[in-house]
């Protein structure tokens, strides 16, 4: 499927109907787009859609600059894609799946919030925390993690964890697990 069919369709009922088409097109285009969405992967199969290792650097950037939730205040995204995309040694050229990228910066997007949650724990910063801590909230939401993760079984995961490692705060339990290493 080309993506620029559902481009052309808005454009032309906007042409047709006016004002109000162009309205619901203006909000569709700022809803939560994937980064399949916003570059065309380079590879289709049976499989999915994949990325190629030329393009990680624009699919990083188009990800990150359209991303649909803010950081914490004096939090910004990496401008290169993290270590977790560094082939091993030899490997030649790579393919990423589509989402795949998604995952990555809503990760480090959640990491961010729950660290910015920690720290007004401490600091006894409460609207700062309530800030935080609905963020970590819309995590199932974002692009492609409302797809490709189941959410409840990871917060279940969160959980396990906490109780095996004799963790009470459920927020320094998930920092530890998925944002630490």
């Amino acid at each position: 499927m080309h993506r620029s069919h559902g481009i052309a369709v808005a454009v032309t009922l906007t042409l047709a109907f006016g004002g109000v088409i162009g309205v619901a097109s203006a909000n569709a285009a700022t809803s939560p787009r994937t980064d399949a969405q916003l570059v065309h992967p380079a590879m289709s199969n049976s499989s999915g859609e994949f990325f190629s290792s030329d393009q990680l650097q624009s699919v990083w950037t188009a990800v990150t600059t359209h991303y649909p939730r803010k950081l914490p205040a004096g939090v910004t995204f990496p401008q290169s894609p993290t270590p977790f995309f560094d082939p091993e040694p030899g490997a030649g050229k790579v393919l990423y799946q589509a989402g795949l990228v998604d995952q990555i910066v809503a990760n480090y997007w959640e990491c961010s919030w729950l660290k910015a949650g920690l720290s007004a724990e401490r600091k006894g910063e409460t609207e700062q925390l309530r800030t935080a801590d609905a963020a970590v909230a819309a995590y199932g939401s974002l692009p492609s993690v409302s797809s490709g993760l189941d959410v409840a079984n990871y917060r279940a995961a969160v959980s396990t964890y906490a109780k095996a490692a004799g963790i009470s705060d459920l927020r320094q339990a998930e920092f530890e697990m998925e944002c630490s290493k």
